[in-house]
Order: structure tokens, then C-alpha cells, then sequence
């Protein structure tokens, strides 16, 4: 029990709330959990890289949604996510990647489903042409944004 840090010990100036700022006050349970599946899924050399993390404010960030299988009344577009944004130390990747938005749309029509979404920013502004792209996931949420880094974004940042 002694080797327990108290959240007074734990708390810090630069980062009020463990990995997160305090931009946006103090973070939700869906911040945090965003967070814990970001720890879980990047690799550790953009984990390393983490300098602060902005939770999810009052507002939801417009990102896509992911391509569908087929068109037949299915929509297209963008959703509202739940996100933070990951402030990284020093730009990294081919697309000098300075912060990265990951966001999460939990699905109503079935238990453990949803939408990951990721914006990797430079400057400001958004480096891919789609502004965000999009995954769904079933189950677990970790393996898919290992697939969505793996896939799409381990050229641009890697």
C-alpha cells in the first residue's frame, strides 16, 4: 500500500490531471477511456512521444465515418465523436505530425460496437485529403485502432 501514489503525488504543473491538461477541465470517463485504448493500441515509439493530452470539451468534433460494404441505404459522411487530441513533443513522421485527434462513436444497435475515428494534425491543420479517417469496431476497440494504425496512419507517422 505505501508504494501507491495519491492523486496529489501523481498530479503535477504541466499536466493537472496525469496525461491530460487542463485546456478542458477535468476529464470525463469517455476521455479517459479514449486515452487508455490510445496506450494500448499505438506503439510505444509514438507513445514515447506523448507531451500532453487534451480531453473532450463540451463539444463533439465532426469526423467520417467508415466506408461501407455496400451503398444500399447505408449512409455515408461524417458523425459526432467524443474525442481528445494527443499533443506530441516534437513533430514526427513523414507528414511532421504534431498532434493527433482520436475519437470514438459507441453504435446503439448492438453491445461493444462502434466507430474509431483519427485526425493527425500539423500546424493546425489536417494532413490527410479526407480530413479523418474511420473505423468500426466490434468487441474491441484496441484492435481496431492497432488496424487503423497499421493500415493508414503508420506511413504518416511511423
Amino acid at each position: 500500500m505505501k508504494n501507491l501514489q495519491t492523486f496529489n503525488e501523481f498530479l503535477n504543473e504541466e499536466r493537472v490531471y496525469g496525461m491530460f491538461n487542463d485546456s478542458q477541465g477535468k476529464p470525463s470517463k469517455i476521455s479517459q477511456e479514449i486515452l487508455d485504448i490510445c496506450m494500448k493500441s499505438l506503439p510505444k515509439k509514438i507513445i514515447d512521444q506523448i507531451s500532453e493530452v487534451e480531453a473532450a470539451g463540451y463539444f463533439k468534433s465532426e469526423m467520417n465515418t467508415p466506408p461501407t460494404i455496400s451503398n444500399k441505404g447505408q449512409s455515408r459522411g461524417v458523425a459526432d465523436y467524443t474525442s481528445i487530441i494527443i499533443i506530441f513533443k516534437k513533430p514526427i513522421g513523414k507528414g511532421n505530425v504534431d498532434s493527433l485527434e482520436v475519437g470514438i462513436r459507441k453504435r446503439t444497435s448492438g453491445p461493444g460496437t462502434g466507430y474509431l475515428a483519427v485526425a493527425p494534425s500539423s500546424g493546425g491543420s489536417r494532413v490527410i485529403p479526407e480530413r479523418s479517417i474511420a473505423i468500426e469496431w466490434w468487441d474491441s476497440p484496441e484492435e481496431g485502432l492497432k488496424r487503423l494504425y497499421d493500415n493508414e496512419l503508420k506511413n504518416l507517422i511511423g
